[in-house]
């Protein structure tokens, strides 16, 4: 017997409205979050002790400042900014956040949401990717697309199928940084190319010039099926983002490649950055760069 009409499904009856909020360490602009409805809170960026909130901070400026021998630092959004972004999300109409964050292990961030979460007002999911930069970015953008086809998605589950799925390779162009840091070995003499996973950053191959590196990250790419994404990044390293690039359609015409800018929350971390991004997501190409404001006070 078919279904009597007069009875709607109790969870179509009423439309729950969702919205998705993200930090700044996803390597989502607040540009790019606005073409999908999802709210960045930024992270505070501090250079030469001058803090700046990162969705404000034009990153070119940044990684020259970084060049230069500037003393940078990190911190997480306060419980209180997540909590205004929830409490503006529920007086613009939601029932319902999902809160998806920078790795746990790498940030305080989704810790701060989490407090928040619970003094909020109303339904907040809180969601940790366990990666950072745009592989973050890219469960986030993965959610939301889920959510606009499904609002019941498991985000749980379509962040951790993203993540999976994913592929990731950079190099570091000061990789005494990252080595001080404890977040990857040092190799004397060599370039270690590197991949983040949520066990953290290790090595994958090592080059003796930064030319041999981008080439070996296009290697990388192997035998991928043709319908992938390459997502190249850069921060402060332009140039060899454009020649990663160039190297990666050369080896896999078919394939679609994107450019992005790598975060200054990140980049504090890491120095200047180049590197890619395999995902099986296939969205619309969006704007990547962040606004005009700059990073000098």
């Amino acid at each position: 017997m078919a279904a009597s009409q007069d009875f709607p499904d109790p969870h179509r009856a009423r439309s729950v409205k969702t919205v998705v909020v993200t930090d700044s360490a996803c390597g989502l602009t607040p540009t790019r979050g606005r073409v999908w409805g999802i709210v960045v809170v930024p992270l505070l960026v501090s250079i030469d002790g001058v803090e700046y909130s990162e969705n404000d901070l034009d990153h070119q400026p940044f990684y020259e400042r970084l060049a230069d021998g500037a003393v940078v630092s990190t911190s997480q959004p306060s419980p209180g900014d997540f909590r205004k972004a929830y409490e503006k999300a529920g007086q613009a109409g939601a029932d319902r956040v999902i809160s998806i964050h920078v790795g746990g292990q790498l940030s305080g961030t989704v810790n701060s949401a989490r407090l928040a979460a619970e003094a909020a007002g109303l339904s907040v999911e809180v969601v940790d990717t366990r990666t950072a930069s745009m592989p973050a970015g890219l469960a986030v953008l993965a959610v939301a697309e889920a959510l606009s086809k499904d609002p019941t998605a498991d985000v749980e589950a379509v962040v951790a199928a993203e993540v999976a799925a994913q592929r990731n390779v950079f190099i570091s162009l000061d990789p005494t940084r990252l080595a001080a840091g404890g977040r990857a070995p040092g190799f004397a003499g060599q370039i270690p190319v590197l991949s983040m996973t949520a066990a953290g950053i290790h090595p994958v191959d090592s080059a003796s010039t930064v030319e041999e590196a981008v080439e070996l990250m296009a290697a990388w790419l192997g035998s991928e099926a043709h319908e992938l994404t390459v997502w190249v990044g850069d921060g402060g390293a332009t140039r060899l983002g454009d020649e990663l690039a160039v190297a990666v359609r050369r080896r896999k015409r078919s394939l679609s490649v994107r450019r992005y800018t790598v975060p200054p929350s990140v980049g504090a971390n890491t120095g200047p950055t180049v590197g890619l991004v395999i995902s099986p997501l296939s969205i619309p190409d969006l704007p990547s760069r962040p606004g005009p404001a700059m990073v000098t006070p």
